[in-house]
This record gives structure tokens, C-alpha cells and sequence, in this order.
């Protein structure tokens, strides 16, 4: 019966995305041992289309401000969230990036391009949780690293030793899921709303959580539709200051002029 209700609910939603359903059932043959979004994310590696997440662009944002504190706690073994754009850098000399990731990768931040493999992708942040906040609650990290999972945040919050699974993760979580090119195309890459006055926003950023990463690229952004002011000589001297940092932890770093549109 079980197995009927979730087929009919498949039919109904008409949706090839991941089902609640489908990850409580996994998490039950292991009696919620794992954060129940790490199932989520057991079925993203078995049905995401690899070309797919292949093709597209992720960008990692950091304060120019605390650059030098974050990049002396980055660790490569943990999972890293990004930010995710249409278009991959594969060495162009002039990298388009969306517009709307200039929201955090703008006069105030430095993006990093990052190469890894995806592990989770999303239309909106995804509550994984930070790295620090998630060390603090769950201890010393494993050392394989620190692993990220969607609505660990709801985790952190109800889980314990004798249930570390917590609480569920909400199906709204797992709606927004980008696996294909069909995905985009059906819900765009930033998952927008609606306000009151019938005006369109971004509700948040959307995020990529990538393990097995390292930084490709330090972006310098030299064309901004619409944001051409922000783009100024102290600007540049911090992009060039940024870059010198980045590539002492990351020799094969390059500079990447970068156009966002």
C-alpha cells in the first residue's frame, strides 16, 4: 500500500524531483542514523544528470574583509557551498556570470571559481549549515571532512546523540532540487516569490555543495550591467590583493576577468 501511495503521488505531482517519501524510507533501513538530508543526497548522486551539473559555473563568495581568517579555515576535504551560475569557466577571456550573483560576489566580495563534485544543487539556499556552526554542534569533524547536507540547519536544531538524524527535512527543501537542464527550465536557477504588492524577488541565493574542490579562478569582475560605479580603482586593488592571498593556498589559481549580465 505503501509502495501505491507513492506511485500515485508521483503521477499527481507529475515530477521526476525527489520525493519526502523516498528519503524517510531510505533513512528507515538505517533507522535515521544519518542526517536524513545525507539520503536526499544518496538519491541526487543516483539520478542528477552529471553533464548537466557539469555544464554549469560554481563561484564560492568570501568578504574581502575576512578573507584571510576564511581562506586559513577552508579545507578541502569538507564540502563547500557555492554559488551556482549558467555557464562553466573553461579558460575564456572574458567569464559571463549571472547578474544576479553580483548580489554576492560584488564591490564588497571576492568570488572564487570552484571545480569539484557535485554533491547537491539547488534553486535556493538550501540550509546546509555552516562548516564552523556545524563543527561546534556535532564535534571534532570526521577526518574525511566535514559533510553538508540540504536542511541540515533543521538538524542542528533537533538532533542528538541518540537520534543524529533530527528533525525531517520539509518537502519545500527538496521541491527546489536542480538535477537537469528540465529543472531550470521549469524553476529557473533562483527561486523567485511574489510579495504583496505583486513584485518579483529573489528570495535567496541558490547553493551547490561541491566536495573533492579546489579554486580555479579568482573572479575580477570589469564589466556590472547596470553597476558600472561599483566597479572602481580601489575595487581593482582589492581584487589584485585578494588574488596574491588565494594563490599562495592556491598556486594554479588564475585571475578571471569576469563580465556579469
Amino acid at each position: 500500500m505503501q509502495s501505491l501511495r507513492r506511485v500515485i503521488r508521483k503521477l499527481i505531482l507529475e515530477s521526476q524531483g525527489i520525493d519526502l517519501y523516498d528519503v524517510e524510507y531510505l533513512s528507515s533501513f538505517e533507522n535515521g542514523k544519518r542526517y536524513i538530508g545525507a539520503y536526499a543526497k544518496d538519491i541526487f548522486r543516483r539520478k542528477a544528470d552529471r553533464n548537466f551539473l557539469n555544464s554549469l559555473g560554481y563561484i564560492h563568495s568570501i568578504p574581502f574583509a575576512s578573507l584571510d581568517s576564511r581562506l586559513a579555515k577552508l579545507k578541502q576535504k569538507d564540502e563547500l557551498s557555492c554559488l551556482i551560475t549558467f555557464d562553466k569557466w573553461e579558460g575564456q577571456e572574458l567569464y559571463e556570470v549571472a547578474h544576479d550573483t553580483g548580489n554576492f560576489m560584488n564591490e564588497n566580495s571576492i568570488g572564487l571559481i570552484i571545480d569539484g563534485w557535485v554533491t547537491w544543487a539547488a534553486n535556493h539556499n538550501a540550509n546546509t549549515g555552516h562548516t564552523g556552526s556545524l563543527k561546534d554542534k556535532y564535534g571534532e569533524k570526521p577526518h574525511s571532512g566535514m559533510s553538508k547536507a540540504p536542511g541540515k540547519t533543521y538538524h542542528m536544531r533537533y538532533s542528538s546523540k541518540e537520534r543524529p538524524g533530527g528533525g525531517r527535512v520539509p518537502q519545500h527543501e527538496l521541491d527546489r532540487v536542480l538535477m537537469d537542464q528540465d529543472d531550470v527550465e521549469d524553476d529557473g536557477l533562483w527561486h523567485w516569490r511574489q510579495d504583496d504588492s505583486g513584485k518579483w524577488s529573489s528570495a535567496s541565493n541558490n547553493e551547490a555543495i561541491l566536495d573533492n574542490w579546489t579554486v580555479v579562478g579568482v573572479c575580477h569582475v570589469v564589466e556590472w550591467t547596470d553597476h558600472e560605479d561599483k566597479l572602481t580603482e580601489e575595487y581593482d586593488a582589492k581584487v589584485m590583493a585578494a588574488y596574491e592571498k588565494v594563490k599562495r593556498r592556491f598556486p594554479k589559481a588564475e585571475l578571471v576577468k569576469v563580465r556579469l549580465d
